[in-house]
This record gives C-alpha cells, sequence and structure tokens, in this order.
C-alpha cells in the first residue's frame, strides 16, 4: 500500500478540513438541554473553585463525573461563560482522540491507515454531533482511545501500559466505569491467550503481569477524589449511583432509567451515526464474517483488539434497559480503523460511486430541508447550498483520480459529508438556534440589571442555557413568592409567559415588557419544528420584563 509522503499530505489535510465546520461553528449557541446544563454546572466550578462537589439550578449534581465540566470550567475562568468555553475542550478531546486513532493505526498497521481512520472519524456525523452538541461523550471517547493507544505503545515500550490505565481513570472521571472497562474488554481477550506484545506465548501469569494489573490502584487513585466527594454530598448513594446504577445497573435492568427501544436500536443508530464511512465497515464486516465461517477458528491476533473494542461494548449497550444514540458514538474510533483497514485492501469502485450518490442526495435534502423549513428567504441560499454540495462532490470524484493509495477513497468519503456539515453547523444550526435564545437573554439580563445574583423565573420553563450566558444561577418563584421579592426590592426582572402577567397582576405588580423571544422547548429538532407550516405550534414565547409594585 502507498506510504508516500503525498498520500500522508493528503490524508492529513482531509482530517484538517473534515474539522473545519466545527471550528466555524464555535460560537455557536447551545441548546437548553445536556450541554447548557453541563455549561451551568462547569460556570459553577469556574466561580466556586470547588472541583469536586458539583451543582446545578436544581441543587447538587450527581448526573456525569466531571472531567469534561473541568475542561468548561477551565475555559470559563479564560473566556468567560462563552459558547466557546463550552465548545473548545470537546474540539480539544476531539484533536487528541484523532491523534491516537492515527497512532494505533500506525502501530497496527501503516501511516496511511492510521490518517484515513482519523480522516474518516473526524468527517463522521458521531465526531461532528461529539464537538458541536457538546456533551460528555467526547471526553470519554477521547480517554479511552487514548488506554488503547498506550496499550499498543506498550507492546514496545512496557512501561506506557502505566499511562493506558491512567487514561482509563480519567475515562471513569469522563462518563462512569465504562472508560475503564471499555479498553480492558478491547485488550484481554488477545492479551490472555499471547504475552501482549512479545514473540512467545508465555504463562498464563506472565501474560496478566505484561498488563501490569497493579495499574488499576492508579485508576483508582485517580477516581477515588470525585467518588469521596459523592459520598460527602449524597452518602451511599453517590458512589452507587456513579459506580453501579448508571452503568452497569442499566445493563443488568437494575437502573430507573428505562426507554421504549429494541436491541437492534443502535445498528440502525450506526448507519447515520457512522456515516460517511459506514458502506466501508460493512464491507469489511462481511469480508471477516466469510472469512470465519470458512475457517471456523480465531487465531491470536493483536489486531483483533479493534474488533473486541468495536463488539463487546457494542453487545453491552445494545442490552442496556436506556439507550440514546450518544451511546454509541465512542464506538466510532474502533469502527474508523476498521473501515479504514477495509481500504487499505482495496476499495471496490462501488464505494466510489455510494460516497457519490450520499453526496448528491444530501445535496437534494438541503435543498428540501430549506425549501420546507425556513422559506421564503431560502430560495437563493437553496442554490448556493446545493450547487456548493454538488460541487464538493464532483470535485471530490475527480481529484480521487488524482491522489494516491487511501487518499483517493478517503476524499470521496470526506468530501460527501463536507458541505453538509459546513451548512449544519454554519447556517442550520444557528438558524434553529433562533428558538432557543438563551445567549439573546442572557445578554439582555446582564445589561438590564448587572448586579442581579438569580435568572428568575415565574410560570414557564427553566432554561440553562440562560442561567449560563447571563452568568447567574436560574430559580423559579410563584406569582407569591416573585411579588414578595419585588416588594423587599431582591428583584427587578423575570423570565415569564404572556399567559402568567394576568397573575403577576393579580399580586399587585406592573410588569413592563422588556423583550419577547420564540422559544422551543426541547434539544431536538423534530419534524414538526423543522417544517414551517407546523413550526408555530410547537413554540411557546417568552417574556423578560421589568417589575414593579403597582400605585403612586
Amino acid at each position: 500500500m502507498g506510504q508516500g509522503p503525498s498520500e500522508a499530505r493528503a490524508l492529513s489535510l482531509l482530517v484538517v478540513l473534515s474539522v473545519l465546520p466545527l471550528v466555524l461553528g464555535l460560537g455557536n449557541e447551545v441548546w437548553y438541554g445536556d450541554p447548557s446544563q453541563y455549561a451551568e454546572v462547569a460556570r459553577r466550578i469556574a466561580v466556586s473553585g470547588d472541583w469536586l462537589h458539583l451543582f446545578d439550578n436544581n441543587g447538587p449534581n450527581l448526573n456525569k463525573p466531571p472531567l469534561a465540566m473541568w475542561g468548561i470550567a477551565l475555559f470559563v475562568k479564560l473566556l468567560g461563560p462563552t459558547s466557546e468555553a463550552i465548545r473548545l475542550p470537546a474540539l480539544l478531546f476531539g484533536v487528541v482522540m484523532l491523534i491516537a486513532v492515527a497512532r494505533i493505526g500506525t502501530l497496527l498497521w501503516s501511516r496511511s491507515v492510521g490518517l484515513c481512520a482519523a480522516a474518516l472519524l473526524a468527517s463522521s456525523l458521531a465526531f461532528q454531533v461529539m464537538v458541536g452538541d457538546p456533551k460528555v461523550d467526547m471526553a470519554l471517547t477521547a480517554m479511552s482511545a487514548c488506554a488503547v493507544w498506550m496499550a499498543f505503545e506498550a507492546r514496545r515500550r512496557p512501561w506506557t501500559i502505566w499511562l493506558a490505565w491512567l487514561f482509563g481513570g480519567l475515562g471513569v472521571l469522563a462518563k462512569g466505569p465504562i472508560g475503564l472497562v471499555a479498553p480492558v474488554a478491547a485488550v484481554l481477550p488477545e492479551a490472555i491467550r499471547h504475552q501482549w506484545g512479545d514473540a512467545g506465548p508465555g504463562t498464563l501469569r506472565s501474560r496478566l503481569w505484561r498488563l501490569q494489573p497493579l495499574g488499576l490502584l492508579v485508576a483508582a487513585a485517580v477516581v477515588y477524589p470525585y467518588v469521596r466527594a459523592t459520598f460527602e454530598q449524597f452518602g451511599a448513594h453517590g458512589p452507587s449511583e456513579f459506580l453501579f446504577s448508571q452503568s452497569f445497573g442499566r445493563v443488568l435492568n437494575q437502573s430507573e432509567w428505562h426507554n421504549d427501544t429494541t436491541p437492534l436500536f443502535f445498528l440502525h443508530t450506526g448507519l447515520w451515526a457512522f456515516a460517511p464511512f459506514v458502506p466501508a465497515l460493512i464491507l469489511e464486516l462481511w469480508r471477516r464474517g466469510v472469512a470465519l465461517a470458512k475457517s471456523r477458528r480465531l487465531p491470536w491476533d493483536e489486531s483483533r483488539v479493534i474488533w473486541w473494542w468495536l463488539g463487546i461494548p457494542f453487545v453491552a449497550i445494545s442490552a442496556s434497559s436506556y439507550k440514546l444514540p450518544q451511546y454509541l458514538f465512542w464506538l466510532a474510533p474502533p469502527a474508523a480503523l476498521i473501515a479504514a483497514r477495509a481500504l487499505s485492501d482495496g476499495a471496490p469502485r462501488a464505494l466510489g460511486w455510494i460516497w457519490t450518490g450520499l453526496g448528491a442526495v444530501a445535496a437534494g435534502a438541503l435543498g428540501v430541508l430549506l425549501q420546507v423549513g425556513f422559506p421564503p428567504r431560502a430560495f437563493a441560499v437553496t442554490v448556493a447550498w446545493i450547487g456548493a454540495a454538488l460541487a464538493v462532490t464532483a470535485g471530490a470524484r475527480a481529484l480521487s483520480r488524482r491522489l494516491p493509495g487511501l487518499a483517493r477513497p478517503a476524499v470521496l468519503a470526506v468530501g460527501s459529508m463536507l458541505t453538509v456539515e459546513l451548512f449544519y453547523w454554519t447556517y442550520l444550526y444557528p438558524t434553529m438556534m433562533e428558538f432557543q435564545p438563551g445567549a439573546e437573554w442572557g445578554e439582555l439580563l446582564r445589561r438590564e440589571d448587572p448586579a442581579a445574583p438569580f435568572v428568575v423565573y415565574s410560570g414557564c420553563e427553566q432554561s440553562t442555557a440562560v442561567s449560563y450566558y447571563a452568568n447567574r444561577p436560574a430559580i423559579e418563584l410563584t406569582p407569591e413568592q416573585l411579588a414578595a421579592s419585588v416588594r423587599r426590592g431582591e428583584v427587578k426582572l423575570a423570565i415569564t409567559e404572556a399567559q402568567n402577567l394576568h397573575a403577576l397582576e393579580e399580586q399587585g405588580l406592573v410588569a413592563e415588557r422588556l423583550g419577547e423571544l420564540p422559544y422551543y422547548p426541547t434539544s431536538v429538532p423534530r419534524g414538526a419544528f423543522l417544517n414551517a407550516r407546523t413550526r408555530p405550534e410547537t413554540l411557546t414565547m417568552q417574556l423578560l420584563v421589568r417589575l414593579r409594585v403597582a400605585g403612586p
């Protein structure tokens, strides 16, 4: 396979181009849901200086461990409560993950395979969403990838196995025990069959010792301060929830979290989450399945770690009582490595046509979405975006004929997604955020009452996005409580809805409207919202009002 510098440069450029839409979208507002909740927890960390005891607007927070929130808190200290402060940690975790994937591919096969895997991964919807809609999944994915990377490095430099345990511990701090269990489950099946990184099989004891099981103490030392903090806040329930209920409890059906999905949920989720490289992934799954059926044996192979890394967690999350698409995202690194390896064995011409067709379909989808969802201003924009998508797809196909080795199929895959992702993060996402005006409310609140200690809600749904951008916690008050606070001079501004104004008047308050903005009360852009005709049915109107007591 090709190893020339021109191939490496082309693949490296594809990685940069894939990340570009996310860089351009760093300043986009965040939804009111999980991303803003974690951002508000991080803002409180930055303000209080308490990095272990987590709080949000509802009090002590045990929803997720703190690693991703620590990253946001650091940037809040540097940049203030901005959108960039929320997304930059996810982007940096993503860059670390891409480096880890490229290095794993290099150690197992070649530099070209590693860079190809990184390019496919960076262009995938899973990667894009983990940065653009930042939760805790990118931190988990990056730490897991680094743990596997260090395990492979330990074949030549045994001391790096201690770093693998360290990254496993950080993975636990990202999203619970899965951050350690997944890398161990990936490496262990091959490591106990043959001495890790050695020509000889060795004894079972020597095989296990090669992995330095005492490294578990390193992971435990990383996790212990947070476990202790959860015990201080929640008693025994804190460590139990963190270490069992939110992970193993869901697989064993011993968690209060349940939703109505089937074990096949992640199969159809993978079709879009692993786009654009899912055709190559399916190709390699087919090839390996046929080879296994013929040979009926699994000889020892350290590169099979990638398959265990994908397969074992996939089975576990498919058995979980609660499933969300982002639970699959952190399996994108092994999936991209498998896809890149498939392409290194020769990409069938059909894959090129599939990616070309995907780019053409994406162009049409952009046009339909704009015409249905955002008329009448969208016609000229529609023509421009359709033309751009078709031009990029055609250009990628023409360029692929001139590129060497793995850069040829990779440019087709990346090209099929690039315009769509650029469109989403620079146009569609900001347009949709006009209906969740967190930053606008936050700026208005800071300007109209810079000294207020709280964002006050009365008679409408709270938004942690407003709380974060306003740089103050939010509280909810009944009309009676609000009237008492206004009379004591504690509250001047409140966010409410028009139907609640009468209740405020009954409490003797006069409300002066300072702003009125539409509010879309969910983090998922459903069909009814994306259709301009039905969108008004999904919106509520929120008011920012200045309050005073009625009378002379």
